[in-house]
């Protein structure tokens, strides 16, 4: 990209704190940065090497359920994680902890037990940093999974869509939110009687915060949509399917399952339902029948274009 951009242009403060960060590590004395999967390890008296990593991503490489943000995971929750994670590493019952940093912290760690010969194999994500016109760009993130796994090499990891909603977007939390206060919304609404859902512009600009535009960079295209599923199905994760009632017809509904065609009459296109789906299309549409459905826009009112 072009350095000092970003979409959305809100994330820009954020990416030259955290390469302040990095760089403000790196100019003490005796301090080497881990960037490449070749590097011999060994503790440094006086120094250090320095990683980065991404705790999220390590939950899921280990096979474990990523621990959830700080709203959604309570004392006894970051303990149900910590001691899954104790299980899976074989770590001392000293790193079952009830606070979320604290875990969060421990897990940061796995990447260099690995590297140090401990009960882990550490994986290089990415691409080794490296300086263009005198900026720093790239670099690696650290992976971890329990010993025994595929020896560790230094793979290409897909760069994050702007529209899903990333662990390392430090708006997740607010993100998932509103994601998730859309949906029972929608779902209040059905279990109501109306057949109301929100184009997949629309719940971008709902779940953002912002413009299509503003967080894209650009206008909205075909293209997008199946980022846009990505982030549906983000958000149905994190509540869970609801249920959905019309006279006999019960559906468990997820996020995908308000999300449609901006054009009326709003009928999901036929490769909606080439996935695995708790439903089918006739339920779906006894549902949400034709020439009921409507829009809601991005501010939660009625959408005029879709009546």
């Amino acid at each position: 990209g072009t350095c000092g951009v970003a979409y959305p242009s809100t994330f820009l403060r954020w990416i030259r704190f955290s390469i302040d960060v990095f760089a403000e590590l790196l100019c003490h004395r005796d301090v080497v940065l881990v960037n490449n999967d070749a590097t011999d390890i060994a503790p440094r008296p006086g120094g250090y090497w320095l990683m980065e990593c991404f705790p999220t991503a390590i939950w899921r490489t280990s096979g474990l359920e990523a621990l959830p943000g700080h709203r959604r995971a309570p004392a006894e929750v970051v303990q149900r994680f910590a001691r899954r994670l104790v299980a899976a590493y074989g770590l001392p019952s000293s790193a079952v902890t009830a606070d979320h940093d604290d875990l969060q912290a421990v897990v940061s760690t796995l990447p260099a037990v690995g590297l140090l010969g401990g009960p882990a194999r550490a994986y290089a994500r990415g691409e080794p940093a490296r300086s263009v016109d005198a900026v720093r760009v790239e670099g690696i993130i650290w992976d971890a999974a329990p010993a025994g796994g595929a020896k560790a090499t230094v793979a290409a990891r897909p760069a994050a869509s702007t529209l899903l909603v990333d662990e390392r977007d430090v708006r997740l939390e607010l993100c998932v939110d509103r994601g998730a206060e859309l949906f029972r919304e929608l779902v209040r609404r059905a279990n109501r009687g109306e057949a109301a859902g929100i184009s997949y512009k629309g719940f971008v600009e709902r779940v953002h915060g912002a413009s299509f535009d503003e967080i894209r960079g650009r206008p909205w295209s075909q293209s997008d949509v199946s980022d846009v599923l990505h982030l549906a199905k983000q958000i149905t994760s994190a509540v869970g399917r609801q249920a959905v009632r019309r006279g006999v017809v019960v559906i468990q509904a997820g996020m995908d399952t308000f999300i449609w065609p901006k054009a009326p009459p709003h009928t999901r296109s036929v490769r909606a339902w080439k996935g695995d789906l708790p439903y089918s299309r006739d339920e779906w549409l006894s549902v949400f029948p034709d020439g009921m459905r409507q829009l809601i826009d991005a501010d939660g009112g009625k959408n005029r274009e879709s009546r």
